[in-house]
C-alpha cells in the first residue's frame, strides 16, 4: 500500500488511511521515504 501511495494511486478513503498512519508511524514513514527517493 506504500508504494501505491507514493506513487499517487491511491485515491479516496485508502489514501487517507496511508496518509493517516504516515503521520503516527516512523517507520512506514522512512519507508514511504525511500520508496520516493527510488522514484527520483
Amino acid at each position: 500500500m506504500i508504494s501505491l501511495y507514493v506513487a499517487g494511486d491511491l485515491i479516496g478513503a485508502p489514501e487517507r488511511e496511508v496518509a493517516a498512519h504516515l503521520a503516527a508511524c516512523d517507520g512506514c514513514r522512512r519507508l514511504a521515504d525511500e520508496f520516493s527517493e527510488s522514484r527520483s
